[in-house]
């Protein structure tokens, strides 16, 4: 079983273009979890673009295992209006489109806070209905290319030398 080490990483042009993860920083430094400040609080030593691929990323892991109805009751969707963004920021309109459509079965503007968005998907009854269309459009999507394109475009942006801790 693997299991979470403190470890030296360098990300520079030659790790991105291998195909190196470039959100390893992130994965354990940023909490989703602890609330929206926190949230904010742990993004802080990123760039605009690492926290777009973050949030892309873990909305999509959301979404292809359970839906936006899962991605909106789970803590997770603390990302959702990053998601929304990097999408756009990544030429993916489509996808911005689906992310905003989503919010918009929730009232235009899901909270931050995971018991008052929870509250929203009851408070909307049509939601799960009208997200379940919304996961079909989503999973025809191809977003993984257009993203690592986008990483490559920016790959200055994804560098890192420091201490993270990963999975080993």
């Amino acid at each position: 079983m693997a299991e979470r080490k403190k470890k030296h990483l360098h990300i520079g042009a030659a790790e991105i273009e291998a195909g190196a993860d470039v959100l390893d920083p992130m994965w354990f430094s940023v909490s989703i979890y602890d609330g929206y400040d926190r949230y904010l609080k742990d993004l802080e030593p990123f760039t605009l673009e690492q926290r777009y691929v973050f949030a892309v990323e873990w909305l999509a892991c959301e979404v292809n295992n359970g839906g936006f109805d899962q991605f909106f009751f789970n803590s997770t969707s603390i990302v959702w209006e990053d998601a929304m963004k990097g999408f756009k920021a990544m030429g993916m309109d489509e996808a911005a489109q689906l992310v905003r459509k989503a919010a918009d079965a929730l009232g235009g503007r899901p909270s931050f806070d995971r018991a008052e968005r929870q509250a929203q998907l009851a408070e909307h009854e049509q939601a799960p209905k009208y997200l379940d269309e919304l996961d079909r459009c989503f999973y025809e999507l191809d977003y993984q290319d257009k993203m690592r394109k986008y990483i490559l475009d920016n790959k200055e942006k994804f560098y890192f030398d420091g201490i993270a801790e990963i999975y080993e």
